[in-house]
């Protein structure tokens, strides 16, 4: 592992990490961070802008997230739609049969 602060690296152990974090180094291991120094500390006024930033795309994606809803919804309709007119139609087709066969049945009992 390497404890880094500034343009200071030293090689540390397991056992000293925490003594290194502790001074305000950050420990790297293959290159990744896998510790920051408790001492590290962000402006209220860069965490403030960051904060609007996080909102901001936070509702970004929550409108993209719907639209992309609503154009399942719309082609969902479609296909809903087109099915209507196919029923309607195959309804429409054994309404005419059905007046057929009763007009055929009323002609027989006479």
């Amino acid at each position: 592992m390497i404890a880094r602060k500034d343009n200071k690296e030293y090689t540390v152990d397991e056992y000293s990490k925490d003594a290194y974090l502790n001074d305000g180094y950050d420990i790297y291991e293959d290159g990744k961070v896998v510790a920051y120094s408790p001492k590290k500390q962000v402006s209220l006024g860069e965490y403030v802008k960051l904060d609007a930033q996080v909102k901001e795309l936070t509702a970004k994606l929550e409108e993209v997230s719907k639209s992309s809803n609503d154009k399942e919804l719309v082609k969902a309709n479609k296909a809903l739609e087109k099915q209507v007119k196919e029923l309607t139609a195959a309804n429409e087709e054994l309404d005419a049969q059905v007046k057929e066969l009763t007009a055929k049945l009323g002609d027989s009992n006479d």
